[in-house]
């Protein structure tokens, strides 16, 4: 028997999250990791508003609407993200991506009392990082954006595209961690 004991490698009993973290004007925004089906570039996304990718299509969410902020040109950091959960599917269009969070799920903070409205739907939490704070986006509200686009026909064009994207930002491949 060696001192570590009956296995090589440990348990931890904490559950760990995952966050992709973005740009929205002038917003950070966390994203869960287990929703993002890949990232594209301007060039891969083009200015069609519903990417098809491998079969699948993706309603664009105007997200800089929904959060009501005045959205960021188009540049070279600009991406697409896209959103998969169950058969519901979106894509939503980010100033820049910073990187990829695991942190406790304890790290997400609670929205302060000020959020008393309907923006406790939009809004998970705060997370805290190396670089300052992101709002972590409700899932279902981000997917249920794309569901009202659907049902209301406005998602008609799409254009295929054979593979998700391999070429994403710098910081997106180092990760990070809270």
């Amino acid at each position: 028997m060696s001192l570590r004991g009956q296995g090589a490698g440990t348990r931890s009993l904490v559950s760990m999250d995952r966050y992709l973290i973005a740009t929205v004007g002038a917003m950070r925004i966390a994203v869960s990791a287990e929703t993002v089906a890949g990232l594209l570039t301007i060039a891969e996304s083009g200015s069609i508003e519903a990417p098809m990718v491998q079969g699948q299509l993706y309603a664009a969410v105007d997200l800089a609407a929904r959060l009501g902020v005045v959205p960021e040109e188009d540049g070279p950091d600009t991406r697409v993200i896209l959103l998969a959960q169950g058969t519901a599917r979106a894509s939503v269009r980010v100033a820049s991506v910073h990187g990829l969070i695991e942190c406790e799920g304890r790290r997400v903070l609670p929205l302060p009392r000020q959020f008393r409205g309907e923006e406790r739907g939009w809004y998970g939490g705060l997370l805290l990082f190396g670089e300052g704070v992101a709002i972590v986006l409700q899932t279902q509200w981000l997917l249920g954006g794309a569901e009202a686009l659907s049902s209301s026909g406005r998602v008609s064009q799409g254009y295929s595209q054979s593979l998700v994207s391999n070429t994403a930002a710098p910081a997106v491949g180092r990760g990070m961690s809270c």
